[in-house]
C-alpha cells in the first residue's frame, strides 16, 4: 500500500493538471464529457481489478466488500483528491503519498497484529 500511495501521487501529479482541463472542457464540449467518463470508467475497472487481488489473497479486512474497496481505491486515484490537497491545499507529494497509503491501508487492511 506504501509503494500504491507513491505511485498514485506520482502518476496524478503528471495527470492531473491535463485531467483538471478535460473537466473545464466537459461541461460545454460533448467529446471532452465522452473522454472524461471514459478515463474514470479505466480508473474504476483498474480499482475493481485491485479490489478483487486483495480480496482474492485474503487481504482485505473482514467485512469490506469488493465493492467497497473498488469505491475506496477509485477515490484515492481520483485526480480531484489530488488537486484538493495538493494543488489547492498545498501539500507536497510525498505527503499526499503518505496519506493515500495510510487510508488505504486503515480502510482495507485487516489491523496489525
Amino acid at each position: 500500500m506504501r509503494n500504491w500511495g507513491t505511485i498514485a501521487s506520482e502518476v496524478s501529479s503528471v495527470v492531473s493538471p491535463i485531467e483538471r482541463l478535460v473537466r473545464a472542457a466537459a461541461a460545454s464540449d460533448h467529446d471532452m464529457a465522452a473522454l472524461l467518463q471514459a478515463h474514470n470508467d479505466l480508473r474504476e475497472r483498474r480499482a475493481r481489478h485491485h479490489a478483487r487481488f486483495l480480496k482474492e489473497r485474503g487481504y482485505l479486512r473482514e467485512g469490506v466488500s469488493v465493492a467497497q474497496a473498488t469505491d475506496i481505491l477509485w477515490t484515492c486515484t481520483s485526480d480531484e483528491l489530488y488537486d484538493l490537497l495538493v494543488t489547492q491545499r498545498g501539500w507536497s507529494p510525498p505527503r499526499f503519498a503518505r496519506f493515500l497509503a495510510d487510508f488505504m491501508i486503515n480502510a482495507l487492511l485487516p489491523p496489525a497484529k
